[in-house]
């Protein structure tokens, strides 16, 4: 499977694991956020998918990931990298 048949998978099917993700949902500030975070996720050797979410209470689409490892360790990852996340959710 291609890399951007990979990612369309995993922001329409909601990706094959996530059944096994241990992280509450990591909202990030854009698509391209989100694909950066998962890219250096994935490079780190954990599982990450990407959600998209959109609904009356955001102004526009907002993306979750969802990685195989605890919340405040992804944080430290993403932030120690300069990948922006907009917050985090249980």
């Amino acid at each position: 499977m291609s890399q951007t048949h990979t990612i369309y998978h995993t922001l329409v099917n909601g990706g094959d694991d996530m059944n096994n993700r241990k992280s509450g949902a990591i909202a990030m500030p854009s698509v391209t956020y989100a694909m950066k975070a998962q890219k250096l996720l994935t490079s780190k050797g954990y599982t990450c998918d990407i959600q998209r979410i959109s609904g009356s209470l955001t102004k526009s689409c907002t993306y979750n990931i969802y990685v195989n490892e605890d919340a405040d360790i992804v944080k430290k990852i993403l932030l120690d990298n300069h990948i922006l996340i907009d917050g985090m959710e249980s």
